[in-house]
């Protein structure tokens, strides 16, 4: 098999910043660019319908967190790198707590990045090993921390309808074509379902209900 090939888009409201990295990677001549935004609505807006795979987010770009929950939520299947040219390890956290899968520090050179952005396209984390420490300690401290989990919130019956399609894997436009609805009224029912019972992926959704898939 093949292995995955990485699809860029790169996000960043500094231009030459922006144009840079563009520049950079598509150099290398081992992954496929596919354009640039300069905002976190313009970066949702070009993956729509997209080939992207890969999106690259300048953590210094005005709602960069909240341009990464958005597509964690409404594209699981892009994977998330963030780069910026200084963060702590806890505003890194974040980052990855709100769905990035990979990370790059103002040190990293160009062939860091495109090795992160290979590995991310992959299904592969990646992180510098002192990250890595700093996300061990954390979970190890959510471990150890009792938590009591509050019963999910109920679901409407068209959202019962979405999370059985769910269960059996289908994509938001699969969702959309089988419930002859809108795409983009399936992507806010997922939203909704994953707010209601507090998750952050699609595939947590039947696990959190209590479901068990059948052989």
């Amino acid at each position: 098999m093949q292995p995955q090939e990485a699809r860029v888009l790169v996000a960043s409201d500094v231009r030459l910043y922006r144009d840079g990295l563009v520049w950079s990677i598509a150099a290398t001549a081992r992954i496929q660019v596919e354009g640039s935004a300069d905002s976190g609505p313009s970066a949702l807006a070009r993956l729509e319908g997209s080939r992207v795979n890969v999106l690259l987010v300048d953590m210094s770009m005005e709602g960069a967190l909240k341009l990464i929950h958005a597509v964690r939520v409404s594209y699981p299947d892009v994977h998330i790198v963030a780069y910026t040219v200084g963060m702590d390890d806890q505003s890194v956290l974040q980052c990855i707590e709100a769905g990035a899968v990979g990370y790059v520090s103002r040190d990293a050179t160009v062939d860091e990045l495109v090795a992160t952005v290979e590995s991310v396209a992959r299904g592969e984390a990646r992180c510098s090993p002192r990250l890595a420490a700093s996300l061990f300690r954390r979970v190890a401290s959510l471990a150890g921390t009792e938590q009591a989990v509050d019963e999910p919130a109920a679901l409407t019956q068209r959202e019962l309808q979405i999370v059985q399609l769910l269960d059996r894997g289908l994509s938001n436009r699969e969702i959309a074509s089988e419930l002859g609805i809108e795409v983009a009224t399936a992507k806010n029912h997922v939203h909704h379902i994953l707010e209601k019972l507090r998750i952050s992926r699609r595939s947590q959704v039947a696990r959190r209900l209590g479901w068990v898939r059948k052989s």
